[in-house]
């Protein structure tokens, strides 16, 4: 396997990892299971509840027991022991009557990718069958297969339609927000709270992450739900006894799961979180190996099986929910090609006139993923939001508002200039002790105090020949802002400041009289007052960019901390 270009040499190897716990589980024969589910659901209560019939899984359950003794999700040992229950209410369930069975096109052009499947599954031991006929004694519907690309694989993802027959399927029983009747309170990490991570433990701190490997087949499923998760292929039936791709309640089960491993973890000392079957660490280089290797261990001995190659051990530089972070420059990036290809997607939609809710949901998640890196893009996604709120079904077609238009106008210029390089700079800021009005033009500046009385209430022109260096409006402004910075300076202690433009937004740190200025590109181009440029690979943290463009009202700041580097 080739080397992945953002892991650094600075740990090169972990040694072996610890063998794994897991193992395949063959399950008992057909007859055993249709007594499995007749013993529980005659109880008319989960499993673990009721019956309490142990389920055949890899999964070293006094383990789990044991470190999670202090945990507060107390139901999760016996949902992995007992099985998780779909969250299915059987009143609300419409049996399809009358309804056609027939397996997706997508499974249908892709028969050796589902033979693959139920192959590989059966072996495993988290499917049963196949059966000649429906092996239960009442009639149960069979969910449509069909299968999905992967990105960088050339393998398909098999996917249980359990939203079919819309009205009637598996899915429009299973409550939305909703588990077992508690509200569902689980929060998923995002690129912010990577962010966070780094933001707490310091430049050049370690990344490093692992994945589960098929993580939902290796939670099994209560065996009264057995009779919602059928389906047919080539002529045969087949029962899964695992958390299948389709089911609304899948990514709660797995991860509440996966929660519980971060748990452990935080536990020990270790930053770690969680988003499905991502697990992703940030720790200060001297504990960052002992933290990795704990999470693949803990990963291990719980009997859950973990994907060595995808596992990146500690390094300054990691891709972490598809965005790259680099702890030694201290900045995230959107990949290059992602960025060509949300240009292209926005460059459509500008020619369409209308659209339905699945295609807006795709273009809001490309949009969004970019706003993670961008957090003004998120003022520019709400009125699309908007517009997919009114939408009920994945056909129902809108038309584009002119509002619409005009935020992915913003977005195509944006994407233009955007160099997919954004800071990570701590977002908590104080109240500034003074605000100033500051404005520019080609013959003259000024500045106006708002709060305190610190400053003079105007300021002349003053830059003699630095006039002759910057040609741009704009530039005037900052100017007028650093002799203001540099006029609070002058007074009393080191002070925050704010000033206002309508043009720049901007830090000013008054006790370098540097300023950095943030273009349409988010490129850090940093200026003296002298007119001299400072060395190329130097800059100074900064604001992010509003151009007048976009926004009447802008703000430049200038703050006592001390001033923090990136190359």
């Amino acid at each position: 396997m080739a080397r992945d270009p953002f892991v650094s040499p600075l740990v090169t190897t972990q040694g072996e990892p610890p063998v794994s716990l897991h193992s395949r589980v063959p399950l008992a024969p057909g007859e055993d299971i249709i007594e499995l589910y007749t013993a529980v659901a005659q109880t008319g209560v989960p499993n673990y509840i009721g019956a309490r019939i142990p389920v055949k899984t890899s999964l070293n359950i006094p383990v789990w027991r044991a470190l999670l003794a202090n945990y507060s999700n107390t139901s999760l040992p016996d949902f992995l022991e007992f099985g998780w229950p779909i969250n299915i209410h059987p009143e609300n369930y419409n049996f399809p009557q009358n309804v056609h069975h027939s397996n997706h096109r997508s499974a249908l052009d892709y028969q050796a990718d589902v033979d693959l499947f139920i192959d590989k599954e059966l072996r495993y031991g988290a499917m049963c069958g196949p059966f000649r006929a429906n092996p239960f004694p009442f009639p149960v519907f069979p969910a449509p297969l069909q299968t999905v690309a992967k990105r960088d694989s050339d393998t398909r993802r098999v996917v249980v339609d359990l939203s079919y027959p819309s009205g009637q399927s598996v899915n429009d029983a299973i409550p939305k927000n909703t588990f077992l009747g508690e509200p569902i309170s689980l929060v998923y990490p995002s690129v912010d709270t990577m962010t966070e991570m780094i933001l707490d433990k310091g430049r050049g701190c370690l990344l490093f992450k692992t994945d589960l490997r098929r993580a939902y087949r290796q939670l099994p499923v209560d065996p009264a739900d057995y009779r919602y998760l059928c389906y047919r292929w080539r002529d045969n039936w087949y029962i899964d006894t695992r958390v299948c791709f389709g089911l609304r309640s899948a990514s709660v089960m797995c991860q509440s799961t996966t929660s519980a491993i971060t748990f452990i973890e935080r536990e020990k000392g270790y930053s770690v979180t969680n988003y499905i079957d991502d697990f992703g660490g940030a720790e200060i280089a001297p504990l960052a190996p002992a933290a990795f290797a704990s999470l693949q261990r803990t990963i291990n001995v719980l009997g859950l099986e973990e994907a060595p190659e995808k596992a990146i051990p500690p390094s300054t530089c990691m891709t972490w929910l598809g965005i790259e972070f680099d702890t030694v420059e201290m900045v995230r990036r959107v990949p290059s090609f992602r960025l060509e290809e949300i240009s292209n997607l926005v460059a459509q939609w500008l020619m369409k006139r209308k659209a339905t809710k699945r295609e807006l949901q795709s273009l809001v998640g490309k949009l969004v993923f970019v706003s993670a890196c961008v957090p003004p893009g998120r003022l520019f996604v709400s009125r699309l939001l908007e517009s997919l709120r009114k939408l009920r079904c994945n056909h129902h077609r809108c038309r584009l508002s002119r509002d619409f238009r005009r935020d992915l106008e913003w977005w195509r210029r944006f994407l233009h200039e955007f160099n997919g390089v954004s800071l990570i700079a701590s977002t908590v800021y104080t109240a500034p002790d003074d605000i100033v009005a500051t404005d520019a033009c080609s013959s003259g500046c000024g500045a106006i105090p708002m709060v305190s009385s610190s400053m003079p209430c105007s300021l002349t022109s003053c830059f003699g020949d630095i006039r002759d260096v910057f040609r741009y409006t704009y530039i005037d402004t900052v100017e007028t802002c650093v002799v203001s910075a540099d006029r609070t300076r002058s007074c009393q202690r080191p002070r925050d400041g704010l000033a206002t433009t309508d043009y720049e937004v901007t830090r000013i740190v008054p006790e370098t009289l540097i300023i950095a200025e943030i273009s349409d590109a988010f490129a850090v181009k940093p200026v003296g007052l002298n007119g001299q440029r400072l060395p190329k690979e130097r800059g100074l943290i900064c604001g992010q960019f509003s151009g007048r463009t976009f926004s009447s009202v802008s703000s430049i700041g200038f703050l006592r901390s001390q001033p923090r580097w990136i190359r």
